[in-house]
């Protein structure tokens, strides 16, 4: 042993070596923790994607149901991750709230969904927020427009515009024509008509009209003429219609069978569907309705084109809806770590300038979005735009 090393010298080096050690350590538990997070990383990528879709497969609404449900089918095929994804589909009759509910605690419960696509209706997906909200569960409806669907929940998006905007804008579009006094009859029983009476009644008064008559009518109904008698003896020069595609033609037609030549105009954009045309037959002639303007970019243009492939047919009305909402869940839950919270932050930050098939969406805080509108009306049985 030197007895001559100064002691300095071996209190540094004894130093040096406590740092070297420390260091070690640190690189040896980071290493870890990356190691560790890769694991869970791979772990969760591992992991299936489920996702619920509670839509009308039976019933009035069917059409749409389908439509959407082939759509949400073509969007998993389309994800480059169709091994990994299992869709559930619950079948909600005609938007029927107790049947929504049900469904969605069974996906929720039984079948451990990471997301829903719908319910369609604005009155189930209203009927179904409370226990989605509780479960911190992201749902995205293709459909639902009423705008109490907008304070309904943090985790409710939907990809179709509010019913606000298309129903201020036929209401100024009647009273420009020249229309002063209005007869209302709209579907009681939705939620979306409801909001949609309500506000075609305020813009039109507030413009300078008057309401003549009002009358209303369920989802099912066949038999209108106690409350056509009571228009036909009012002194309305326009009637605004609110409801969907099958109830609205029959009655529509019926109207036109009591004699009234009154012009219809219409709240709901889905009566501009072919459902209008083949049951309404030559009385839809003239009905006027609010459209989302078709979209002209390519994910538009290659939606139409594998829809068509795959089913030998056009896509029918919101099945471009129902592919968006699919692929934007699907995104989303692939790239979240799978927790409620981070799924939903993944949703905002994929849903910012979208380029879809149902064209260009961008959720606000609300998770609602805006997209452009026309006006259009049937015409010798043909979808035109409006005069």
């Amino acid at each position: 042993m030197d007895t001559n090393q100064p002691v300095g010298t071996v209190e540094a080096s004894g130093s040096k070596k406590v740092i070297i050690g420390i260091i070690v350590v640190l690189v040896v538990a980071i290493g870890g923790y990356f190691y560790f997070l890769n694991r869970v990383s791979q772990s969760v990528s591992a992991e299936p994607i489920k996702i619920g879709a509670i839509l009308p497969l039976t019933g009035d609404l069917a059409t749409y149901g389908e439509g959407i449900k082939n759509a949400a089918n073509l969007a998993i095929e389309n994800s480059g991750m169709k091994d990994k994804i299992q869709i559930i589909f619950e079948n909600d009759g005609t938007c029927t709230p107790a049947n929504d509910i049900s469904a969605a605690q069974k996906l929720i419960n039984l079948d451990k969904v990471n997301g829903i696509v719908g319910p369609i209706c604005s009155s189930a997906v209203l009927a179904v927020a409370q226990t989605t909200e509780q479960n911190k569960l992201t749902i995205i409806s293709p459909v639902a427009t009423s705008k109490s669907v907008t304070s309904a929940g943090d985790y409710i998006f939907r990809v179709i515009a509010s019913d606000v905007d298309k129903s201020v804008a036929v209401a100024k579009y009647a009273y420009n024509k020249g229309y002063k006094k209005a007869a209302l009859f709209f579907d009681a029983g939705q939620d979306a008509m409801v909001q949609q009476k309500a506000d075609t009644k305020e813009t039109f008064i507030g413009l300078g009209g008057t309401i003549s008559v009002d009358q209303s009518f369920k989802t099912g109904d066949r038999d209108f003429r106690t409350q056509f008698t009571k228009i036909k003896q009012s002194d309305a020069d326009v009637i605004f219609i609110g409801g969907v595609p099958k109830e609205a033609a029959f009655a529509i037609k019926q109207a036109r069978e009591l004699g009234i030549k009154l012009p219809f105009i219409a709240t709901e954009t889905s009566v501009g569907t072919q459902d209008m045309i083949d049951n309404a037959g030559s009385a839809a002639d003239g009905l006027v309705f609010p459209f989302g303007a078709t979209p002209d970019n390519k994910e538009f243009n290659d939606f139409i084109a594998s829809y068509k492939a795959k089913y030998g047919q056009e896509p029918p009305a919101y099945a471009a809806e129902g592919y968006d909402a699919t692929m934007l869940l699907i995104k989303a839950i692939a790239q979240s770590d799978r927790t409620p919270e981070n799924i939903q932050k993944q949703l905002f930050e994929i849903g910012n300038n979208y380029y879809g098939a149902s064209g260009l969406i961008t959720f606000d805080k609300n998770g609602d979005v805006q997209k452009p509108m026309v006006i259009k009306m049937i015409k010798n049985g043909q979808f035109v735009n409006a005069d």
